[in-house]
């Protein structure tokens, strides 16, 4: 019997699908101008994903949030700095987009992982106080993430989630970022570390760096995972936040700080054993709040320690299964009837027409030009687009540091550029 066959895309935003570009006057919070917006900012790329779609024969195609946006607080203080509107109603707009296109099944999953960070979340839940707050309810309690730059723990995450919950199937991961060195520092963690049982064996990762505007570029090979599904991978996450986190103290004197860093490290959890790993994740002990909280891993806790500890200690705890086992997938017409976003949201308003170019014959375009540059400007590969296209920027000098702001890295997405210091300085402390 044939398996069947998964494709998860996991998205960016910042500087990627939701780069503001040249339309400075665009409103964001108008969903129909968002809509707009976003589609006639990424013609060639969503060109692109469908001919990927047809060519991989997929049975499902899973849409998620891959970008650092993994909470409502983080969401609106990029919204606030980058002015491109919130990463929420990406999905929908992609997803109806895409089924549009490729006429097949696809969904969005609204996992994000501040569901993990959270007290007793269903897989959705986070995603969908999100949405709610956009529709006026006021009274969503958000739950925070443990931010980490290079987004390893994200892609750990989907990774095993996916797995867990088609344990049959053959599944291909498309992540999409437009920072190189995010995409570099995931290669060569996962596949250059000796990390083979990072990911389940029915996993294989592709990464993707993608700029508004033109077409995605896979960087470097494919990743094939080696290892065991990790179905307690809520347990992992937390595993990991309790044993790399640091806070920003710089806004504290150096007694005050010094104070707090006592504090920390005086407190009797070891984080060794999975009892510790319960209590400190019970007494929320990684989310103090007030203060910018960064996940460290794996710098300070390698991949082999890690797996060392998920494969012994980690297995006697259970994990949360309606988090864990639980898919939730949803629409945007499904959003819509459940009253989460609003009806410019719901359908693809904006439809092309059926663009059958295969994604070989869309790279090839570029190959003409130049194979071992950057992706450019859409004019570029203005043959192969079905849809009407306004040019919004100049074509990409540096890639994916094109839209970096001054108070902003890509990197770091929604997090303050003077917040990001080295690790060694005094005021942070290693959880």
């Amino acid at each position: 019997m044939q398996r069947k066959r998964i494709n998860l895309k996991l998205f960016d935003y910042d500087n990627s699908l939701g780069a503001i570009g040249k339309n400075k006057n665009v409103n964001l919070d108008d969903p129909q101008q968002y809509f707009d917006w976003l589609l006639q900012n990424n013609p060639q790329f969503l060109d692109q994903l469908s001919a990927d779609i047809r060519e991989g024969k997929y049975d499902q195609i899973i849409l998620g949030d891959g970008s650092n946006r993994q909470d409502y607080k983080t969401d609106q203080g990029s919204k606030k700095k980058f002015g491109n509107g919130s990463f929420a109603w990406m999905l929908p707009i992609l997803q109806s987009s895409l089924v549009e296109k490729v006429k097949g099944n696809v969904v969005i999953d609204p996992f994000m992982l501040a569901d993990i960070y959270g007290k007793n979340k269903s897989a959705g839940d986070s995603y969908k106080a999100i949405l709610k707050t956009f529709m006026g309810h006021s009274d969503q309690v958000h739950a925070r993430f443990m931010f980490n730059k290079y987004k390893i723990p994200l892609i750990y995450a989907f990774a095993h989630r996916v797995a867990a919950l088609h344990p049959d199937a053959e599944i291909v991961i498309d992540f999409y970022d437009d920072h190189k060195e995010t995409l570099s520092t995931i290669y060569r963690v996962i596949s250059q570390d000796q990390s083979e049982d990072f990911l389940p064996q029915q996993v294989t990762l592709r990464l993707h760096q993608y700029v508004t505007g033109g077409l995605s570029k896979q960087f470097k090979t494919d990743i094939k995972g080696k290892g065991r599904t990790d179905e307690n991978y809520d347990w992992s996450l937390r595993l990991m936040a309790a044993r790399t986190f640091f806070y920003d103290y710089s806004s504290l004197s150096d007694d005050d700080a010094f104070k707090r860093i006592q504090e920390i490290h005086n407190t009797d959890y070891k984080l060794d054993t999975a009892k510790a790993l319960a209590t400190y994740h019970n007494d929320s002990h990684y989310t103090y709040e007030g203060r910018r909280r960064e996940m460290g891993f794996p710098d300070s806790f390698g991949i082999k320690e890690f797996i060392a500890l998920r494969d012994n200690e980690m297995l006697k705890l259970t994990g949360d299964l309606h988090l864990t086992q639980t898919a939730n997938y949803t629409t945007a017409e499904k959003l819509y009837q459940e009253g989460f976003i609003p009806k410019e949201l719901r359908t693809a308003a904006l439809t092309p027409t059926v663009n059958t170019t295969s994604t070989t014959q869309i790279m090839s375009v570029l190959a003409k030009e130049n194979p071992s540059e950057p992706l450019t400007a859409p004019s570029q590969v203005a043959t192969v687009s079905t849809f009407y296209w306004k040019p919004r920027r100049k074509a990409v000098d540096e890639g994916w540091k094109h839209f970096s702001g001054p108070q902003f890295t890509s990197e770091n997405e929604g997090q303050p550029k003077e917040l990001t210091q080295e690790k060694k300085d005094p005021k942070y402390v290693m959880g």
